[in-house]
Protein backbone atom coordinates (compact mmCIF):
# COMPACT_ATOMS: atom_id res chain seq x y z
CA UNK A 1 0.00 0.00 0.00
CA UNK A 2 1.43 3.23 -1.26
CA UNK A 3 1.45 6.38 0.45
CA UNK A 4 -0.75 9.89 0.08
CA UNK A 5 1.29 12.72 -1.22
CA UNK A 6 -0.17 15.75 -1.59
CA UNK A 7 1.81 17.64 -4.40
CA UNK A 8 0.97 21.22 -2.93
CA UNK A 9 1.77 20.01 0.23
CA UNK A 10 4.29 23.16 0.61
CA UNK A 11 1.42 25.33 -0.37
CA UNK A 12 -0.67 24.53 2.53
CA UNK A 13 2.27 24.60 4.66
CA UNK A 14 2.76 28.00 3.49
CA UNK A 15 -0.64 29.50 3.71
CA UNK A 16 -0.73 27.89 7.09
CA UNK A 17 1.60 30.11 8.25
CA UNK A 18 0.87 33.01 6.90
CA UNK A 19 -2.65 32.84 8.53
CA UNK A 20 -1.24 31.98 11.83
CA UNK A 21 0.79 35.19 11.46
CA UNK A 22 -2.03 37.20 10.21
CA UNK A 23 -4.05 35.88 13.09
CA UNK A 24 -1.09 37.14 15.33
CA UNK A 25 -1.53 40.51 13.72
CA UNK A 26 -5.04 40.62 14.18
CA UNK A 27 -4.76 39.64 18.30
CA UNK A 28 -2.46 42.48 18.86
CA UNK A 29 -4.18 45.15 16.58
CA UNK A 30 -7.36 44.01 18.81
CA UNK A 31 -5.10 44.33 22.14
CA UNK A 32 -3.94 47.48 21.43
CA UNK A 33 -7.78 48.65 20.79
CA UNK A 34 -8.84 46.89 23.90
CA UNK A 35 -5.69 49.22 25.92
CA UNK A 36 -7.10 52.21 23.93
CA UNK A 37 -10.70 51.58 25.27
CA UNK A 38 -9.37 51.05 28.39
CA UNK A 39 -7.42 54.21 28.63
CA UNK A 40 -10.80 55.93 27.37
CA UNK A 41 -12.95 55.01 30.09
CA UNK A 42 -9.81 55.60 32.76
CA UNK A 43 -10.11 59.63 31.26
CA UNK A 44 -13.96 59.78 31.24
CA UNK A 45 -13.45 58.20 35.35
CA UNK A 46 -10.89 60.79 35.89
CA UNK A 47 -13.26 63.95 33.67
CA UNK A 48 -16.07 62.73 36.08
CA UNK A 49 -14.31 62.87 39.62
CA UNK A 50 -12.68 66.35 38.84
CA UNK A 51 -16.21 67.52 37.64
CA UNK A 52 -17.50 66.18 40.50
CA UNK A 53 -14.86 67.99 43.33
CA UNK A 54 -15.30 71.19 41.16
CA UNK A 55 -19.01 70.97 41.56
CA UNK A 56 -18.69 70.15 45.48
CA UNK A 57 -16.32 72.53 46.16
CA UNK A 58 -18.29 75.51 44.25
CA UNK A 59 -20.61 74.80 46.56
CA UNK A 60 -19.03 75.78 49.25
CA UNK A 61 -17.09 78.51 47.98
CA UNK A 62 -13.77 78.10 45.69
CA UNK A 63 -11.12 80.58 45.13
CA UNK A 64 -10.64 81.86 42.14
CA UNK A 65 -6.81 80.50 41.69
CA UNK A 66 -8.35 77.10 42.88
CA UNK A 67 -10.73 77.10 39.91
CA UNK A 68 -8.82 77.65 37.08
CA UNK A 69 -6.64 74.90 38.34
CA UNK A 70 -9.19 72.32 38.14
CA UNK A 71 -10.83 73.97 34.91
CA UNK A 72 -6.89 73.54 33.16
CA UNK A 73 -7.10 69.74 34.27
CA UNK A 74 -9.96 69.19 33.33
CA UNK A 75 -9.42 71.06 29.91
CA UNK A 76 -6.70 68.87 29.78
CA UNK A 77 -8.55 66.08 30.38
CA UNK A 78 -10.48 66.65 27.60
CA UNK A 79 -8.22 66.94 24.96
CA UNK A 80 -6.56 63.47 25.65
CA UNK A 81 -10.09 62.75 25.36
CA UNK A 82 -10.41 64.16 21.74
CA UNK A 83 -7.28 62.93 20.69
CA UNK A 84 -7.75 59.32 22.42
CA UNK A 85 -11.10 59.43 20.49
CA UNK A 86 -9.05 59.75 17.12
CA UNK A 87 -6.66 57.16 17.60
CA UNK A 88 -9.53 54.44 18.79
CA UNK A 89 -10.93 55.03 15.20
CA UNK A 90 -8.00 55.09 13.15
CA UNK A 91 -7.24 51.65 15.29
CA UNK A 92 -10.65 50.22 14.56
CA UNK A 93 -10.53 51.16 11.03
CA UNK A 94 -6.62 48.92 10.96
CA UNK A 95 -8.42 46.61 13.40
CA UNK A 96 -11.32 45.63 10.10
CA UNK A 97 -8.15 45.84 7.86
CA UNK A 98 -6.53 43.29 9.89
CA UNK A 99 -9.94 41.17 10.07
CA UNK A 100 -10.48 41.51 6.14
CA UNK A 101 -6.66 39.86 5.34
CA UNK A 102 -7.33 37.27 8.16
CA UNK A 103 -10.26 36.65 6.65
CA UNK A 104 -8.54 35.97 3.28
CA UNK A 105 -5.68 34.21 4.78
CA UNK A 106 -8.13 32.05 6.17
CA UNK A 107 -9.94 31.46 2.48
CA UNK A 108 -6.48 30.91 0.85
CA UNK A 109 -5.63 27.58 3.04
CA UNK A 110 -9.31 26.43 3.42
CA UNK A 111 -9.59 26.08 -0.78
CA UNK A 112 -5.71 24.04 -0.60
CA UNK A 113 -6.94 22.04 2.28
CA UNK A 114 -10.14 21.50 0.13
CA UNK A 115 -8.38 20.46 -2.68
CA UNK A 116 -5.76 18.33 -0.23
CA UNK A 117 -9.17 16.55 0.82
CA UNK A 118 -10.31 16.10 -2.50
CA UNK A 119 -7.13 14.48 -3.88
CA UNK A 120 -6.79 12.28 -0.06
CA UNK A 121 -10.48 11.06 -1.03
CA UNK A 122 -9.68 9.83 -4.97
CA UNK A 123 -6.10 8.73 -3.04
CA UNK A 124 -8.12 6.38 -0.83
CA UNK A 125 -10.84 5.70 -4.04
CA UNK A 126 -7.65 4.06 -5.98
CA UNK A 127 -6.30 2.40 -3.15
CA UNK A 128 -9.26 0.42 -2.33
CA UNK A 129 -9.97 -0.39 -6.03
CA UNK A 130 -6.09 -1.65 -5.92
CA UNK A 131 -6.94 -3.89 -2.91
CA UNK A 132 -9.79 -4.98 -4.53
CA UNK A 133 -7.81 -5.95 -7.67
CA UNK A 134 -5.34 -7.81 -6.01
CA UNK A 135 -7.78 -9.67 -3.70
CA UNK A 136 -9.53 -10.81 -7.05
CA UNK A 137 -6.40 -11.78 -8.69
CA UNK A 138 -5.68 -14.02 -5.53
CA UNK A 139 -9.17 -15.45 -5.49
CA UNK A 140 -8.76 -15.89 -9.27
CA UNK A 141 -5.38 -17.56 -8.85
CA UNK A 142 -6.56 -19.87 -5.79
CA UNK A 143 -9.44 -21.15 -7.94
CA UNK A 144 -7.82 -22.15 -11.11
CA UNK A 145 -4.68 -24.08 -8.72
CA UNK A 146 -8.19 -25.80 -7.30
Amino acid sequence: MSTFKFRLQSVYELRQQLEKEQKERFSSETERLNRMLAFNETLKREHSGWSQKFLEEAAVGISPADAVQIHGYLSEIEELQKQNEKRINSQIALVESERGRLVTKMQDRKIVETMRDRHFTVFNAQEQKKQETEVEEVVAARLQRG
